[in-house]
């Protein structure tokens, strides 16, 4: 019996050890996503779909999933809002809302939000909106600090409605 008592309390105390460190883990990995996706909508403000494009995977699996038509690929991704914003004005400005990111895995994350444009051709309140789920991976440092990225692998947004 006190071979047990001597089993449970080890194992409870390095399940209490463990648990503070997966969870650190999850908000590093919350704060990091958070952080791509804020500087997506940062460069999106100035006008900038290349920086903001950086936040996808520059792969050919990339996929981008909107209005009922599915791309495959960055080059893709990256022709189609250039079609679609073609002007700054048609741009307008962007705010994610409600995001609520969740660890898949180590290096898998899903986003959850809304995507508002306010743009001065429409009028209140018919302002473009419109929900997306994110699917984002890191991958090994590509950045001169030795750090990971994460990117977004799968993206699918849908217009909201008036």
């Amino acid at each position: 019996m006190k071979n047990w008592i001597r089993i449970f309390t080890v194992f409870t105390l390095l399940t209490g050890l463990a648990l503070p460190s997966a969870n650190a883990e999850g908000n590093k990995a919350e704060d990091g996503v958070l952080e791509l996706l804020y500087a997506q909508q940062n460069a999106w403000n100035r006008g900038d779909i290349e920086a903001f494009m950086s936040g996808y995977w520059r792969d050919e699996k990339l996929t981008f999933v909107s209005g009922g038509t599915m791309l495959q690929g960055w080059d893709a991704t990256l022709a189609r809002y250039q079609a679609t914003y073609a002007t700054r004005a048609l741009m307008g400005e962007l705010r994610f809302e409600d995001m609520q990111v969740e660890l898949l895995a180590p290096k898998v994350a899903m986003v959850r939000g809304v995507y508002r444009l306010t743009r001065e051709a429409d009028t209140p309140p018919s302002y473009p909106w419109g929900r997306f789920t994110l699917i984002l991976r890191q991958f090994s440092p590509d950045d001169a600090h030795g750090q990971p990225v994460w990117r977004i692998v799968y993206d699918h947004t849908s217009a909201g409605e008036e």
